[in-house]
């Protein structure tokens, strides 16, 4: 649900976005995190009520996240199916007693490194039926890792990915606060940050010859433990935007003033971190090294 039907206050950083939209097409996005006391997952499982910690990106701790553990890992669960974690499946082969297929082999090993060292060649793992769902990148690193002489795959296997265009940006000290970055040494519950997207600015009907057309904007929110990381960047970017000038002009530096070119905790309060989508030529290739 969005933050307006669970009638808490629209966040500042959601606020921001709505203004930075103009006249764009603008609307709060649904979320998953239960907003509020009460909700279950898919798979039976009571959730907490968002503190709005900011945290969402590096894992919730506070149990109120939907995250696939607690829906349809645990309605597998549910159903009868074993989870094993820690296991890198690294490829796929038939099994063919006496020449005739019986079902799969997949060879598997610890995804810890020592545990991987003390194991030895990797496991054999038997089954009638794989389902394989190891996201773009995995299952296709999966069936690459798979080609045999008997097992082939067509000649696109790896090719034609896109990375839908994404890209990060950062509005850099605006006039208001935003409250997008989290802080540690703040109270998960007192921080105001808020989940990650709850906004968007959605120009997919914009005029084509416009350069923004077909992109959606939405808002971020950096994770405590991003929090330098996040200041760094955006201040060292900021740095070179405004040097991109030359000035010949001498500059005295008034007693107590601070780095022009230092991480600025004020500006970074005022800042939003976006994420921006769009269209690329999806002409990416994955392949074995």
């Amino acid at each position: 649900n969005t933050f307006a039907q669970a009638k808490r206050p629209v966040l500042r950083k959601t606020a921001v976005l709505q203004a930075l939209a103009g006249g764009a097409p603008f609307r709060q996005a649904p979320v998953s995190i239960a907003l509020e006391k009460g909700r279950t997952s898919s798979g039976g499982i009571e959730l907490e009520a968002c503190l709005g910690c900011g945290d969402c990106a590096t894992g919730c701790n506070h149990g109120a996240k939907d995250s696939l553990d607690v829906n349809l890992l645990r309605r597998a669960q549910l159903a009868g199916a074993k989870l094993y974690c820690e296991a890198t499946v690294l490829r796929l082969e038939e099994d063919r007693p006496g020449g005739v297929r019986q079902g799969w082999v997949l060879q598997l090993t610890h995804t810890n490194e020592k545990l991987r060292q003390r194991q030895g060649p990797p496991m054999r793992l038997r089954a009638k039926e794989v389902i394989l769902a190891a996201g773009s990148y995995g299952s296709t690193e999966i069936l690459l890792r798979s080609r045999s002489a008997t097992l082939r795959f067509s000649g696109q296997l790896g090719h034609r990915f896109s990375a839908n265009g994404d890209m990060m940006a950062a509005a850099y000290a605006l006039e208001r606060e935003v409250h997008c970055v989290a802080n540690e040494t703040v109270p998960p519950e007192a921080r105001g940050v808020g989940p990650t997207i709850t906004g968007v600015i959605d120009l997919r009907g914009a005029a084509k010859d416009d350069k923004l057309s077909s992109c959606v904007i939405e808002d971020m929110a950096v994770p405590g433990p991003l929090k330098r990381v996040f200041e760094e960047l955006y201040t060292t970017a900021d740095a070179l935007r405004v040097l991109k000038k030359a000035d010949g002009q001498t500059h005295p530096r008034p007693a107590g003033q601070a780095d022009p070119c230092a991480v600025d905790p004020a500006k970074i309060d005022k800042s939003l971190l976006l994420a921006v989508m769009a269209r690329d030529s999806a002409s990416g290739r994955m392949e074995l090294v």
